[in-house]
């Protein structure tokens, strides 16, 4: 993908995975910018066809949330 649609769909993902997932996401919109990104670039990696990198991406974006709240939560 092209990084300003990368950008764009990390945007996307990651407000979703913010919304699905319970607690703050740490670093704000920056943190949800980068959360989303991991996520799309997942989903890029493994599949070609748009819906199933949206969906994969949602979902690796919200187990990264859940991983980094765990580990600043222990703190």
């Amino acid at each position: 993908m092209g990084i300003i649609v990368t950008i764009i769909i990390g945007l996307i993902v990651g407000g979703i995975a913010s919304l699905l997932v319970r607690g703050r996401t740490p670093g704000g919109i920056f943190g949800v910018l980068l959360v989303g990104i991991l996520g799309a670039l997942v989903g890029d990696y493994f599949f070609n066809n748009f819906l199933l990198v949206f969906i994969t991406a949602v979902i690796a974006a919200a187990i990264v949330i859940v991983i980094i709240n765990s580990v600043l939560s222990r703190r």
